[in-house]
């Protein structure tokens, strides 16, 4: 559909270059100021009303590779929302079998990790591991950008994670031995970067949809782009904000 609107206004502005030079091509040489009158009114009306057309061609060529850059612009910015989420969902794989070794070594010491603190904890991996696995099949859905309600949910579940993570850490601060692994340590600065990206990916992915929608709202884009087929993106935001505190509830086991 695209290709064809391209091929459309390219024939117009062709036709319109061709009514340009037809005077010239019907007249002899040195012989313009004897052709007949009439035919010259004639092709005057008719440039009279091919002009606009030229122009209203290359503002069409304009508006739509104009649309075609900002779209690309949002793909490009979804590809590093996407990078960002796969680089954390590699993490917390680590950060479950970490923890769990540190637990089973602490608890081995007999150093205050009692058998129901452990399985709460392993409560807690298990949901985070069953969110990591939401997140992955969310992420390799086609078309992502133009589904609102499929952004939204996963936008949740990106959220939903981030605060188990969060709420897990802030639990393991509780056991020094826990807290003090070096694989740990290293975890936690990989995350935290990870998470900086991925605000940072997102505001940039949001803005780049927030200009793609408005200009398939402008006159002429809005034109078109019913033409071409655009479709406006949706913004990658959880319905609702994150909440402050501790909320293991929210995934049942």
């Amino acid at each position: 559909m695209r290709n064809r609107i391209v091929w459309m206004l390219l024939l117009g502005l062709s036709a319109s270059a061709a009514w340009a030079i037809m005077p010239q091509a019907l007249s002899p040489e040195g012989g313009l100021g004897s052709m007949n009158r009439s035919v010259m009114l004639l092709l005057g009306a008719a440039l009279l009303l091919l002009v606009p057309l030229m122009l209203a061609g290359i503002v069409g060529v304009v508006t739509y590779n104009g649309l075609v850059n900002r779209e690309e612009a949002v793909y490009s910015a979804w590809s590093q929302v996407e990078s960002n989420l796969q680089r954390r969902a590699d993490l917390v794989p680590l950060l479950v079998k970490t923890v769990r070794q540190a637990l089973a070594h602490e608890k081995n010491l007999q150093l205050g990790v009692t058998d129901r603190r452990a399985e709460a904890m392993e409560t807690d991996l298990q949901r985070l591991d069953r969110l990591r696995r939401t997140i992955a099949t969310l992420t390799g859905a086609r078309n992502t950008t133009e589904s609102t309600e499929h952004l939204r949910t996963l936008a949740e579940a990106e959220q939903r994670l981030g605060r188990a993570m969060r709420n897990l850490l802030a639990v393991v601060e509780n056991y020094p031995a826990v807290r003090a692994t070096d694989n740990l340590l290293a975890l936690q600065d990989q995350l935290k970067g990870t998470e900086n990206r991925l605000n940072v990916a997102r505001m940039a992915y949001n803005e780049a949809v927030r200009d793609f929608n408005a200009a398939m709202r402008r006159f002429p884009g809005a034109l078109i782009a019913g033409l071409a087929g655009f479709k406006r993106k949706g913004y990658f935001e959880a319905e609702e904000p994150a909440r402050p505190g501790v909320d293991f509830e929210e995934e049942a086991p």
